[in-house]
Parts: C-alpha cells; structure tokens; sequence
C-alpha cells in the first residue's frame, strides 16, 4: 500500500472495497464490479483476516452501491456532460460502473487516500490539486482533489456547474459530527444551487452501538453522526433545502436481500430505524 490505510476513518474505504469485491466476484451476486476484484487482488492486504467473508453485509453494501449508481446514472441522462462530485471516495470505483462517456467526475479526499488512488488506479485520469498533492494523470473528465470533504471552498474551484453537478457522500457523514454534516450541507446548497447531495445515514441506535472490535479483531471507527425523525425535520429546515427524499433500495438476493430488506426500507416506520440512503434537493 502506498500509505497504512488499515486504521481509522482510512482504513474503511479497505473494509467497503472489501465486501463489494466479496459480492462482485460471487456467483448470482448484485453487484458487477470488476475494478473492485482487481483492487483486491492488487493490493497486499489481509482482507480475510481483517475483515471477514460475512455474504450478508457484501450484499447490503452492494445493495446500497447500487442506490448511489442508480442516481449518478439518473442525473447523466437528466443532465449530460454534468459533474459528479465523490466526497470522501476512498476507493471507490464508481465512474467505471456508471460513466456513460460524457460525465464529468471530480473525487475528493485526504492526501493519502488520493496518493493511494494514484498508484492503485493510475490510468483513472484527472489531477491531484491541494496542499502537497502531486498530479495522477491528464485533465479530461475525472480528477481528484486533496482536500477535505468539508472545505467545499478548497474543492469547489475545480468542479464546473455549468451542466449541472450531483455530489455524493458515500460512507461518510456519520463519522463526523451532527454540526459537520450540517455545515457541510449548508455550504453545499449556498455554493451549487439546483444540485442535490446523495447520502447515506444510520440510525440513531446503531451509532450508539458502533466503534466496537469485530469478530476477527479489526477496531473500526467509531460513528458520531445518527438519525431519527427529529434529524429528520432538522435537515428539511436547513437554509437552502428544497426538499429530502429517501431512495429506496432495490431487491437483491434471498429472503433478506430480495424481499426482507428491500420491504423495510419501504415502510416509512421501519426504515427510519435501518441504514437509509437519502437525497437533499437544493433551492
């Protein structure tokens, strides 16, 4: 690996790749994602050992992916030669599932983790731009940029809203606090008007639960950030929010994929209590 991203916040972009290759590479899985396996098989890591092979949750990761792509691919036909923006897009392969040859891409991240996409994917395109960042390729349609997915005013100048932009917080606002994704939601809807924010949340009880060791060992980072129906009215009342929708997941796999988690994230007194993907329209 070009830097340790085994710990901390990092070292979750390891743990999803991980069961999205784990679900990709199965036999009747949901997910086609052959960069992912590539990925996996590229980087010396013990992912077993880490990790685990839990079929479950792959799927539920896959499942989840797959509500991201389903939106991205939604606003390319909506809005063609439009801009996506990945905060905090780890590794990530979206733009080979979803690119339909005009989509513009813009990835956000820590320095290392765009070092690591730099050596790991190095024919991807783009620049690198922030502080001791160096360049990873040509500027067509996809760079990354080192910044904090939080300083939109760091990585704001290298996205073009000319066509229109679609952002995207995959996995990562409920490792921040309440007042972080909140800020970040406002800056977001005073800087792209007409842009919507994709992403996905966990309920209150689960953050109460998260950061302890897993069966194989591996101490994940802690979640800070839950959701209920109170946080709910909260974010529809931030300035600059148009409106809040929640993006049902489609059926996978078996009793609990294909019919057990699908239905629950249907029936607004039992979705609230699961891992929810939402979009946040801004005026």
């Amino acid at each position: 690996m070009p830097a340790d991203l085994g710990d901390g916040i990092p070292g979750t972009a390891l743990w999803t790749l991980w069961h999205r290759a784990l679900e990709a590479r199965r036999p009747g899985g949901v997910l086609d994602d052959p960069r992912a396996i590539e990925l996996v098989e590229a980087i010396d890591y013990p992912f077993a050992e880490r990790f685990g092979e839990v079929g479950a949750f792959g799927q539920w990761q896959a499942l989840r992916v797959l509500r991201f792509d389903e939106e991205v691919r939604r606003f390319a036909a909506a809005r063609p030669g439009g801009t996506v923006v990945a905060l905090g897009e780890g590794l990530e392969t979206s733009f080979w599932r979803v690119d339909d040859g005009t989509l513009r891409w813009v990835g956000v991240d820590v320095e290392e983790m765009v070092a690591a996409r730099a050596a790991l994917l190095p024919d991807e395109g783009g620049v690198a731009v922030g502080a001791g960042a160096g360049g990873v390729g040509d500027a067509r349609r996809r760079r990354s940029v080192a910044a904090s997915a939080f300083d939109v005013d760091a990585w704001a100048p290298s996205v073009d809203p000319s066509r229109g932009v679609l952002v995207t917080a995959q996995g990562l606002l409920m490792y921040f606090s309440r007042s972080e994704a909140h800020g970040l939601l406002g800056a977001l809807a005073a800087r792209f008007p007409g842009a919507a924010l994709v992403f996905d949340v966990m309920p209150a009880a689960a953050v109460a639960r998260s950061g302890r060791p897993s069966g194989t060992g591996w101490q994940p980072p802690p979640w800070r950030w839950g959701w209920d129906a109170g946080e709910e009215r909260a974010l529809r009342a931030l300035p600059g929010i148009a409106g809040l929708d929640h993006l049902p997941l489609r059926p996978g796999r078996g009793f609990f994929g294909g019919l057990a988690l699908p239905l629950a994230t249907r029936v607004p007194g039992l979705w609230r209590g699961l891992p929810a993907v939402l979009r946040a329209r801004f005026v």
